[in-house]
This record gives C-alpha cells, sequence and structure tokens, in this order.
C-alpha cells in the first residue's frame, strides 16, 4: 500500500467514526470540526501533517489567550479540529516508526491499532 491510499484510508475512517460520534444536533460543532481537521490532512506529506498539528495547536492557545471562553461552539470545533490532526498524525506515526522514521507524534497503541487494521495485519480484535 503506498502512503496516499494509507492516508486516504485513515481520514476516511476517521471522518466516518466522528460522524457516528456526533449524530446528535448538539454536536454540530464537534463534527464540523472533525470533519475540517480530516480534509485538512488531506494529500498531505507526514511534514506538512505535522505543521498542520503545530498551527492547530497554536490556533487553539491563540484563542484561549483571547479570552473567549463563552464561545462554546467555536471551542469544540477547534478542539475536534485539532484532535483529528493528531489522530492522523498519531496513524501516521506509526507506519514511520515501523519503516525507521522519525514520527510526527509518539503513536498511541490505538494508533498502532489502526495502521496495523488498515494494512490488513489486524482485524480489530483483541
Amino acid at each position: 500500500m503506498i502512503f496516499s491510499e494509507f492516508l486516504e484510508r485513515v481520514i476516511n475512517d476517521g471522518i466516518e467514526a466522528a460522524k457516528a460520534d456526533y449524530s446528535k444536533p448538539e454536536d454540530d460543532a464537534r463534527l464540523k470540526g472533525s470533519i475540517a481537521g480530516f480534509e485538512m490532512c488531506r494529500n498531505k506529506t507526514p511534514n506538512e501533517i505535522y505543521h498542520l498539528f503545530l498551527n492547530a495547536q497554536k490556533e487553539i492557545g491563540d484563542w484561549w489567550m483571547k479570552g473567549a471562553i463563552s464561545e462554546v461552539e467555536q471551542y469544540w470545533y477547534l478542539n475536534c479540529k485539532m484532535a483529528e490532526i493528531e489522530w492522523v498524525a498519531n496513524v501516521i506515526s506509526a507506519i514511520l516508526i515501523s519503516q525507521g522514521e522519525r514520527p510526527i507524534v509518539i503513536p498511541t497503541a490505538r494508533g498502532h491499532l489502526k495502521a496495523a487494521e488498515i494494512l490488513g495485519v489486524y482485524n480489530g480484535k483483541l
């Protein structure tokens, strides 16, 4: 499997999971932020995803510094966007490490499991 196919699967699976997780009307900002985060990663290199993640973290920090805590919808939008960029970085990092490359972030066990699932070496059951 080539990187672009792998990345596409991470993104598409993530969007489907977000739609399932955030299906209630009150979750609209979470869903929109999640989808935005995933879409931002589409067709990007690992280095570009790294910079997307840094920029998303900075955006949240800047938002907090403005003191806009009462803007609940914006809070959820920004946090979910960043979280999904981080998820993509997590799964991609599992692959990078397995190839002896430097990761974007330190991958979690779930990141490794998702990478293995996409590659067809894990069926999703423990």
